[in-house]
């Protein structure tokens, strides 16, 4: 220890005022420092760990809804060409068939299920792959 540092610490213990060491101000500001830096690093890294889990829980959730939209889209489809057998097909040794259903009707039938499907597709795909400005 130098004098100077006895002589103030003399004086600080005359007036009971304790004294810190020059060496350990620098030492509590260097540990704040880390201890600060510690803790941005510790948010950062949180806020990477919830992004990683939304970004996991988005990809399976349109996994799940492209299947069931799948499925959604097999099953309409199925049962239009079902209607449109049924429409065509007749009975044996008679001119009826046995769904009636008038020419206008198939027409809107088949149109307003091709429309339709192309249209889900469509959504399908804009949610699955959206532009940089919607991500």
């Amino acid at each position: 220890m130098s004098e100077v540092s006895v002589i103030e610490g003399i004086l600080a213990a005359a007036r009971k005022e304790p004294v810190a060491p020059p060496a350990a101000i620098e030492k509590t500001e260097a540990d704040e420092r880390q201890s600060l830096e510690i803790a941005r690093l510790s948010l950062e890294n949180e806020e990477i760990r919830s992004s990683l889990t939304r970004n996991s829980n988005i990809h399976w959730a349109r996994i799940i809804g492209l299947a069931l939209l799948f499925i959604l889209v097999v099953c309409w489809l199925t049962t239009i060409c079902v209607f449109l057998y049924l429409s065509g097909r007749q009975y044996e040794g008679s001119e009826k068939t046995f769904l009636q259903l008038s020419d206008p009707v198939v027409i809107a039938l088949i149109g307003s299920t091709t429309v339709n499907v192309i249209g889900l597709f469509y959504l399908a795909a804009k949610w699955l792959y959206p532009s940089a400005k919607e991500a």
